[in-house]
This record gives C-alpha cells, sequence and structure tokens, in this order.
C-alpha cells in the first residue's frame, strides 16, 4: 500500500468497530498511524490492549466526555480553530474516521487541512431530520460532504448517498459483526446457565438532557425490576446526569437493580450473552444485539439503523405497552445465539484501501 494511511478514534464505541479494521491491517503488514481523541481516556488503554492492538496511539487533540450539547460545540470550535493552525501537509494520505460523533467531524476536518483524504467507515446512515438525533445527524451530512470514500454498510446506507461526491463502497454489513466474530473466537460466546437478568444502558443525550423523558426511563426500569432484575451499565456520562436530577439513589436503593461501571467490550458481550434480553438507546448496542440475536428494545422514538428491525429489535417510542409486551415475550423465554456470517467488512475495507 503506497497511500499513508491514519486511523482517527475518539470514542470507547469507535475503537470496538474500528479494532478489526486495524488488526486486518497489522495482519497484512500494513503500517498506519494511529490517533486518540482522548474522550475516553481512561477505558481506552485497557480496551487496545484487550483487542491485541500492537499500533500505538498517539493524541492529537486532547478532549473529554461531554454531557451537554453546549460543552460539545465548544470543544468543537476551539478543536477546529486548533486544526486550522496546524502546519503539516502531507500527500497520498487517507483518514478512516468512523460514525457520527465530534471526531469524526474533527478527522475529517484534519485530513482535509493536512491535503489528505477521508475514508468515512458506517457513512450513509440517515434519519432525515437534521435535530433528531442531534448532533449526529448533522455531523453525518457534515462528514460525508468531506468523504473521500464512504464505507457503507448496507443497501438502506448505500442509497441515502446517492448523488455524494466521493467512491461508495458496500461493506454489506456493520463491522461490529466482525468485533462480535472476534469476542467469540477470543472468549466463549455459550451461556453459562439460565439467563436471570436483563441488562439495561442509556447515554444519548436524546434522552439524558430530557428530564421529564429521563424520569420516565427511570421510573420504567423500576417497574420492569420487579419482574426481572437488571443489571444498569452506566456510562460515566449517565452516572453524572442522573446524580444531577437526583435519580441516581432511586436505582441504587431498588432491590432488582444492580449499578455496574462500564466494563471493558468483552466482558459487556458476555454480559449479553446470559442476559435474557436488553434495553438500550444505543445504536452500536442495537447492531450488536441483531447480529447476536439477543432481544433488544430500544429506547428511543426512531433509529436511523435498520438492523434488527421486524425482528429482534423492538422500537419502544417510550410507548407503555410496546415496552410491556416486549418484556412479557422474553421475560420467560430462551434466545438463540446466531450463526454468525463467515463474510467480514473489515477485509471489504482493507481490500479496498489497498488499491488506492
Amino acid at each position: 500500500m503506497q497511500t499513508e494511511l491514519e486511523v482517527f478514534i475518539g470514542t470507547k464505541a469507535q475503537l470496538i468497530k474500528m479494532a478489526p479494521v486495524m488488526l486486518e491491517l497489522e495482519k497484512r503488514g500494513i503500517d498506519y498511524y494511529f490517533t486518540l481523541t482522548g474522550q475516553h481516556e481512561n477505558t481506552m488503554s485497557d480496551l487496545i490492549k484487550s483487542f491485541g492492538i500492537t499500533t500505538l496511539p498517539k493524541e492529537f487533540l486532547p478532549m473529554k466526555e461531554a454531557d451537554s450539547n453546549l460543552k460539545i460545540l465548544f470543544w468543537l470550535w476551539n478543536a477546529a480553530k486548533k486544526i486550522v493552525t496546524s502546519k503539516r501537509v502531507l500527500t497520498k494520505h487517507v483518514v478512516l474516521v468512523h460514525g457520527d460523533t465530534l471526531s469524526t467531524l474533527l478527522g475529517a476536518i484534519y485530513a482535509k487541512k493536512i491535503g489528505g483524504m477521508v475514508g468515512h467507515v458506517e457513512a450513509g446512515l440517515r434519519s432525515q431530520n437534521y435535530f433528531h438525533p442531534f448532533p449526529e445527524e448533522l455531523i453525518r451530512v457534515l462528514v460525508s460532504k468531506l468523504t473521500d470514500y464512504h464505507y457503507c454498510p448496507g443497501d438502506i446506507p448505500l442509497n441515502n448517498l446517492q448523488g455524494v461526491s466521493g467512491q461508495l463502497i458496500d461493506t454489506k454489513k456493520n463491522t461490529i459483526l466482525d468485533t462480535i466474530q472476534l469476542a467469540e473466537s477470543k472468549h466463549s460466546m455459550l451461556r453459562e446457565s439460565h439467563p436471570s437478568f436483563a441488562v439495561i444502558s442509556i447515554h444519548r443525550f436524546e434522552n439524558l438532557n430530557n428530564v421529564r423523558r429521563l424520569q420516565k426511563i427511570v421510573d420504567i426500569f423500576l417497574e420492569i425490576s420487579k419482574e426481572i432484575s437488571l443489571k444498569f451499565i452506566l456510562h460515566p456520562v449517565t452516572t453524572k446526569i442522573l446524580k444531577r436530577k437526583n435519580l441516581y439513589r432511586k436505582l441504587s436503593e431498588a432491590k432488582h437493580i444492580t449499578l455496574c461501571e462500564r466494563m471493558n467490550y468483552f466482558e459487556f458481550s458476555k454480559l449479553l450473552v446470559n442476559s435474557k434480553f436488553l434495553i438500550t438507546d444505543g445504536g452500536s448496542n442495537q447492531e450488536e444485539a441483531h447480529y447476536m440475536g439477543l432481544p433488544c428494545l430500544l429506547m428511543r422514538n426512531a433509529t436511523e439503523r435498520n438492523e434488527g428491525l421486524n425482528e429482534n429489535v423492538v422500537l419502544s417510542k417510550y410507548d407503555h405497552t410496546i415496552v410491556w409486551d416486549f418484556v412479557n415475550t422474553h421475560k420467560a423465554k430462551e434466545w438463540k445465539f446466531k450463526k454468525l456470517q463467515t463474510s467480514s467488512p473489515s477485509k471489504i475495507i482493507v481490500d479496498h484501501l489497498c488499491t488506492i
């Protein structure tokens, strides 16, 4: 590969999805730069080690995990100023960015500033509403305008990008499929016993920054815990806002809710496999549950991701009837781990990079 390659990562979720791409590069002996922005700096080093990634990262823009959209915009402004003053100029340089976070946009701006090209992994997701989810949808649109190579996970994302500049590459599936296969090869994904609990995870701003909605979600969890034990995986931002809104204590005092710190990917995957079902607002969790076959209830009004809908994934729309239909269906039901496909989105991406 004659083109210089850089992988630009901001969040833990991005690293989880990009790890199989990075490992495929290393397997083929392809050198690349690894840039971290530092949003989840406390957990990144352990995650890198657990995946066996050997390329060491360098920090580019020291950021912290935001708990409000205002902080996101503030960091974007400061980071953009730093990029604009950068003197670095390269040719034949591809920067791989992932998803729809602030770091995705920063990586794309950075690539253009140094005269490079942008490869966007997980390109083409759209809700068709700039303000839902905000700022993710706006970031997707902006990044697509800067992208040279759009790596789209399937037909719907491909169709969403018809007419944009740059080359469209169909990766068929999301790279999280490769991550799950990696977890399956490294750790036993079989149930240790009959599941007796469900997993919950809430971290999106559309839920956390809406006080009435967050209160409703907490009340739903308290009701569900009377029927089945719950393990609540807490992101740092979730913990902070629950405490700020005086909701953390209600959850901590609930008899059948266990509050758990965010864990590494392999521990979380094993927890999911040994659970009854998952309740989440995370798009990556939705995709992961779909590929596993795990029943999943999405705590959102809408999702830009098609994976699992009308199959094992149910969109709650915060509707009490939908929530309880899901819980009552799956609290005493067994589900089977899917036999994962052998196709590899990460290999498709690296195959294409080798042609640039």
